[in-house]
């Protein structure tokens, strides 16, 4: 049974200041990001699913789990990918250059989470998959692990 955490991002999100984006002052970057953080999960370190629900007209979202290095999420208001829990936290910052709101076009979040890392879990299915296809020729499903930033 999977279990979810949902968050409301309003309650987790910021917008950062225009310095944030670019160390050189005269030249501001014009670039709105947003950072959502929360913390003291109740979950342990690991790599865990996680789901984004965007804003309809959110438009392209770029998103950065080391305040650096943005990666375009490929969404149609929603998304997911693996993510690390460090020191239970989630942290990450996204930017939406199309969004013109003024609040954060992220409308949910969903954290998935289990008693056991992500990570394990696709390693106990990868065992299980290659001992159905030893005892069965014809049986062949096959588990692969998401890409993961980080």
């Amino acid at each position: 049974m999977s279990t979810f955490l949902r968050f409301n991002p309003k309650n987790f999100t910021i917008i950062l200041p225009p310095f944030y984006a670019s160390p050189d002052v005269e030249h501001l970057s014009r670039k709105r990001i947003f950072n959502f953080e929360a913390v003291t999960l109740p979950c342990r370190d690991g790599i865990y699913p996680l789901v984004f629900r965007f804003h309809e007209n959110c438009g392209s979202v770029h998103i950065s789990f080391d305040h650096a290095r943005f990666h375009r999420l490929e969404t149609r208001n929603a998304a997911s990918l693996e993510v690390k829990v460090k020191e239970r936290m989630l942290k990450f910052d996204f930017e939406a250059p199309d969004w013109q709101g003024d609040h954060p076009p992220l409308e949910e979040v969903l954290l998935q989470t289990k008693a056991e890392p992500a990570q394990d879990v696709f390693s106990r299915l990868k065992n299980m998959s290659a001992a159905q296809e030893s005892k069965n020729p014809h049986f062949s499903h096959k588990i692969s692990k998401k890409l993961t930033i980080f």
